[in-house]
């Protein structure tokens, strides 16, 4: 078996169709993740599948984060779903998109880093996560990477002032992008 961190040197996804479908299928987990567990893995592994078949595209990140996110609580295997997480974050940065940066970073912080690191350091990649998201546009993931930053605040205790000042920080934030 390969190591997960050994697919960022796979080669460049070529064909227009493949990568349209993983624009496609992209779009569709966040809708697939509200509506229907089943749904959302499927077109999670359709995604990890076209990669593994036809190449990298930037989605591919997106692809194996989310790959991570089922690897560990559905299927019990942690450190794998550390790993793909981790390849998540590299493809995101590697590619150099702030929209995936923005999306891996969310998913890392969010579902994934928490079950090997400790939840602290959760904040770091939803942090990242909201100031990609800022300046990519991505307006939904940056206010998911908020709202998480700030429920893992609350999750590990930090101080309550430190909390609402970082709640005003991100309604602000919001509020400029009438986002809120």
């Amino acid at each position: 078996r390969r190591k997960a961190a050994s697919l960022i040197n796979m080669p460049e996804m070529k064909l227009p169709d493949k990568k349209l479908i993983m624009n496609i299928l992209k779009e569709m987990a966040a809708p697939a993740y509200a509506k229907s567990e089943k749904l959302f893995i499927l077109l999670m592994m359709k995604m990890v599948i076209v990669s593994l078949k036809y190449g990298l595209t930037k989605n591919s990140s997106a692809a194996f984060g989310m790959y991570g996110m089922i690897l560990g609580p559905f299927l019990g295997n942690y450190s794998l779903a550390y790993e793909f997480g981790k390849l998540s974050l590299q493809l995101s940065e590697k590619y150099n998109d702030a929209s995936e940066i923005c999306f891996s970073s969310y998913v890392f912080g969010s579902y994934i880093n928490h079950w090997i690191k400790h939840v602290k350091t959760d904040t770091q990649y939803l942090a990242k996560g909201v100031q990609a998201g800022l300046e990519s546009g991505d307006f939904s993931y940056a206010g998911y990477s908020a709202a998480t930053h700030i429920a893992v605040m609350r999750f590990k205790g930090d101080n309550l002032d430190d909390i609402i000042n970082q709640c005003r920080t991100y309604l602000g934030l919001l509020e400029k992008i009438k986002h809120a």
